[in-house]
């Protein structure tokens, strides 16, 4: 029985995994073309860079360099 609950639950979990994988994927699906791209502020761009500092995508040093290079504006911006 505990077995049976077990096997559920990493069902549940596998379903739920599946789901978000194919929520967020379909929302990057561009359809149809579109010139119309608001280039991200230097704020939002600073917000997503110590995002990816705290989960491990980026290294301190790395984050440092790259926040560095967003403030100074060395890092090219498509207008």
């Amino acid at each position: 029985m505990r077995a049976k609950q077990i096997l559920r639950r990493g069902q549940v979990v596998m379903l739920s995994a599946l789901t978000l994988t194919a929520l967020t994927a379909a929302g990057c699906i561009a359809v149809g073309g579109t010139d119309n791209y608001t280039q991200p502020t230097l704020g939002r761009q600073l917000q997503d860079l110590k995002v990816a500092r705290d989960t491990g995508a980026v290294s301190d040093t790395e984050y440092a360099d790259a926040k560095s290079k967003l403030i100074s504006g060395e890092v090219p911006r498509k207008h």
